[in-house]
């Protein structure tokens, strides 16, 4: 019985209308930001490989990468810091400050810790695209 009623709790905070924006809102951030890191990936890719990217493509694709760089750092300091329950580190050496998700997941992807699996686990996600990225 008291399986039953827990169970109602949940489905009932679950299909709470604040619950399911917030984690709309989650959800489309996280994905715009994937997309987003794709065109910077490609982009990345091309100018490694030397290729030309034409001026016109670059700016079709600027506004892009500017909103993306924008929303990497914004991303890190919310969701960022729910994932690895910590906050960037931006007060310390040039060489520890974390101020996108990319240089949180490069100071953690070593760590030993349930950080560094997590760290692994999304560097994994991006260097497929844009392989050495973390």
């Amino acid at each position: 019985m008291l399986e039953n009623i827990a169970t109602a709790l949940i489905v009932k905070f679950l299909l709470w209308k604040p619950v399911l924006i917030t984690i709309g809102i989650i959800w489309g951030a996280t994905v715009t930001f994937f997309l987003l890191f794709l065109v910077f990936a490609t982009y990345n890719g091309a100018r490694k490989a030397g290729r030309d990217v034409p001026l016109f493509s670059l700016a079709i694709i600027g506004p892009a990468l500017l909103f993306g760089g924008i929303l990497d750092v914004v991303w890190n300091f919310t969701l960022g810091s729910l994932l690895f329950l910590k906050f960037p580190t931006v007060e310390r050496p040039k060489e520890f400050q974390s101020y996108t998700f990319t240089e949180r997941l490069q100071q953690l992807k070593y760590d030993d810790t349930w950080r560094g699996t997590q760290a692994r686990f999304w560097a994994k996600q991006l260097n497929w695209a844009d392989p050495g990225h973390v």
